[in-house]
């Protein structure tokens, strides 16, 4: 994932957060009925900041281990030593 990719992810996060905290707004404010809409809303916004900003963040800042072909796979698919990877 590149730099700009990353920063892209973050904005999509924060977009996420700010509507989450909006759709908490409207249901304590009695607009959503139903709190089912904010647990979507809220665990949409967790695995996105979980699996688009958290995890490729911690696995860009692993130190790849082994050969030089395994750091360039490692460089190339970061989720490549936990994950089998099919080109």
């Amino acid at each position: 994932m590149t730099k700009r990719e990353f920063i892209f992810n973050v904005k999509i996060c924060l977009s996420l957060f700010i509507c989450s905290l909006i759709a908490i707004g409207l249901l304590s404010f009695g607009f959503i009925e139903d709190d089912l809409y904010v647990q979507f809303v809220l665990g949409g916004f967790l695995v996105f900041t979980l699996f688009r900003v958290v995890a490729p963040y911690i696995f860009s800042k692993m130190d790849p281990h082994g050969t030089p072909e395994m750091q360039k796979n490692m460089r190339k698919n970061p989720l490549g030593r936990f994950f089998l990877i099919e080109d």
